[in-house]
Parts: structure tokens; sequence; C-alpha cells
């Protein structure tokens, strides 16, 4: 599952910084910002690409949602246990655990136990984007890191 770096836009006067997003969250962001968001198709012609996805400036690519795992092992030198971290590529489950502890929403009905991913992404086990192309929206590459100058002598 791909990341972005962006602004996210919350209202005309104020964005935040939105790091690692991915595609279900940018949908997701999508829905709860942008007031015309419910009312436009997700089919919507080329030429609109540009203001569907309004609520986020300044998109450049992350890199890959990932998961840590923590693993016990025994040291060898010290027979010691310690915990060491790995890391491992998110599954579309922990994506949408993760989703709903961030943006506690109730869905359209607004009924209580509902959530707007239930709205957005229906069933038991829903498939996710996992690029950004698949939900139209343009990332343009990361800014490469400027060289350091060198002084002269």
């Amino acid at each position: 599952m791909n990341t972005i770096n962006c602004r996210i836009v919350q209202n005309e006067y104020q964005d935040i910084p939105g790091e690692n997003v991915t595609p279900a969250e940018a949908i997701v962001v999508r829905q709860i910002h942008d007031k015309g968001a419910a009312n436009e198709s997700k089919t919507a012609a080329p030429e609109q690409k540009g203001a569907f996805w309004k609520v986020l400036r300044h998109v450049t690519a992350g890199g890959v949602a990932q998961t840590m795992v923590l693993k016990t092992k025994t040291d060898p030198k010290t027979k010691e246990l310690v915990d060491v971290e790995t890391f491992r590529e998110r599954t579309d489950a922990e994506e949408l655990q993760r989703l709903r502890g961030k943006y506690n929403v109730r869905a359209k009905g607004g009924a209580p136990g509902t959530h707007i991913l239930d709205d957005i992404f229906p069933g038991d086990s829903p498939k996710l984007p996992q690029t950004f192309e698949e939900i139209g929206l343009e990332v343009a590459p990361p800014a490469a890191a400027k060289k350091p100058a060198t002084p002269e002598t």
C-alpha cells in the first residue's frame, strides 16, 4: 500500500500536515473535509480530477505503509530476552483498524455504533485501494535532497 506526504485542507483558512497518508485515508479525508464529496461521482472526468482532490495539497510520494511487529529473541551473548522491531507491509484489516481509531466519525445516517468507513468501504473485509493511481490522484515524486555546498578554499 503506497503512502504520500501532503497538506490536508480542513477549511479555507487551515491545513495540516499529512504524513504517510494511504489511498484509503485520502478517501476518508476527502469525505470528511470536502463538502461536495458525497455528491460527486468517484469516476469524475479527467478534467475534473484536480478539483476532485482539492482537500490534498503539495502531494509527494512517501513510501509503503508498514506495521511494526515486536519479536522477542534471546541475545546469543548475554542469553537475555530482547525485543526486536521488524516491519512488514500493512494489511487491509490493519489499515481499516488504524483509520477507525484515527477518524472517529459516524456513518452518514448517524446511528450509534456506525462509522464513516462502513459507508465508504462496505462489507466485512473490503479490498482497499493499494495505489493512488487506483483512486485517480496524481502524485509527484519525492523532492530530491539538495547537495550541501562545498566551501571554497
